[in-house]
């Protein structure tokens, strides 16, 4: 099953049902940000101790980046601070075109 976000779709582990589909669209709704973010996917991935780096995003003052995890196919969006040192993100800036 997918999460359907406004630009993206996200693999979800958990099934359909009625029971747990009133939690997901909950879920879903409370974790959307309300104002549109802008998401710059990175043409280069950046391989990391915790996986693959493949987006940046704006949320209010944090930047966070999206994270693949080793042997997962499912985004995870994380501070940027507490996963990427300033010279891996201006390697990585270097590195990679950036685009919508």
């Amino acid at each position: 099953m997918y999460i359907r976000y406004q630009r993206a779709a996200v693999a979800s582990e958990e099934r359909h049902s009625p029971r747990n589909r009133a939690t997901l669209v909950q879920s879903v709704v409370e974790s959307t940000p309300s104002k549109a973010t802008r998401v710059l996917w990175a043409g280069t991935a950046l391989s990391i101790r915790g996986g693959r780096l493949v987006g940046v995003r704006l949320i209010g003052r944090s930047v966070e980046v999206a994270l693949i995890k080793q042997g997962s196919d499912h985004i995870k969006w994380v501070v940027a601070d507490t996963v990427l040192t300033d010279f891996q993100a201006s390697m990585w800036l270097k590195a990679s075109k950036f685009g919508k």
